[in-house]
């Protein structure tokens, strides 16, 4: 996503009305990122995920386009409890990407990755089962 000024400032207000929450620090060199945590409500499959808008400013360097903000979606899945898996990314560039769209795919993927990845049992160690 490319915004301008006026682009950006409204996005920041919707994101902001919608619980997302600003991190000066940068991820991937972004100058700084939009994040919001997703949980589900059963504690037993909750591995939750974060959806991450990083933000670059393109205006720092000589000769920026005209579109000064570009927006990179990042879908961040980290494990919890039960799911087998201590971390899948999805990062996502494109232009007419809308938040709650992204927020649809994130919400989709999340419920197929439920389904496809083992359970850990409950006396594994969290990471599944060690070598050794």
């Amino acid at each position: 996503m490319r915004l301008d000024d006026k682009g950006y400032e409204a996005l920041t207000a919707r994101l902001a009305d919608q619980g997302y929450r600003k991190s000066i620090a940068g991820i991937r060199k972004a100058d700084h990122y939009w994040y919001k945590p997703f949980r589900k409500e059963d504690p037993d499959t909750d591995c939750g995920y974060q959806v991450i808008l990083s933000v670059y400013d393109w205006n720092k360097y000589p000769g920026h386009r005209v579109d000064r903000y570009g927006i990179e979606f990042e879908m961040v899945m980290n494990h919890r409890t039960s799911m087998d898996l201590d971390r899948c990314d999805i990062m996502i560039m494109k232009d007419d990407m809308l938040v709650e769209e992204f927020e649809e795919y994130c919400d989709g993927l999340y419920e197929a990755m439920l389904k496809m990845l083992p359970k850990r049992k409950p006396d594994e160690p969290e990471g599944g089962i060690q070598a050794g």
